[in-house]
């Protein structure tokens, strides 16, 4: 499933107010499309810049594509749970924990890049930073 959404990460950084932007804009994708897996987006004061959290419980490393378009302004995160041997020989009495695949697509602005990406505890954490603006200058021929 493609989930395509969230294009507050491509406001201007002089107008980024992502959670006054997420409350007017949650009300219809999340009528959309289901929330999954789950993920907040937010700021931290001393950078302003975006970060994403997103629980990817049950998926290893190796398991998860992280990939930023920047000619596109997409980043891509895409989850594949690889067979296990053992699927069959488990008979749940409940199962709570999703196991599903993933893609989600979140459209970034082009004076942001990704600076890290890490996972922890079930927890994937992708933050940002702002590209330096550069002025060019050209001679007139």
């Amino acid at each position: 499933m493609l989930l395509r959404n969230y294009p507050i990460l491509s406001r201007p950084a002089n107008s980024f107010d992502v959670f006054d932007e997420l409350d007017k804009f949650a009300g219809d994708v999340f009528k959309k499309s289901p929330n999954y897996p789950p993920f907040n987006i937010y700021t931290l004061d001393e950078t302003d810049t975006p970060i994403i959290e997103m629980s990817v419980i049950g998926f290893t490393r190796d398991e998860i594509e992280v990939e930023y378009l920047s000619d596109e302004g997409e980043l891509h995160i895409k989850g594949t749970h690889k067979e296990t041997e053992d699927k069959e020989d488990k008979k749940y009495a409940h199962r709570g924990l999703s196991m599903k695949n993933f893609t989600r697509v979140f459209t970034v602005n082009q004076n942001l890049s990704v600076d890290n990406v890490s996972l922890e505890s079930g927890l994937l954490t992708i933050t940002f930073k702002r590209n330096e603006k550069k002025t060019i200058s050209y001679d007139i021929q």
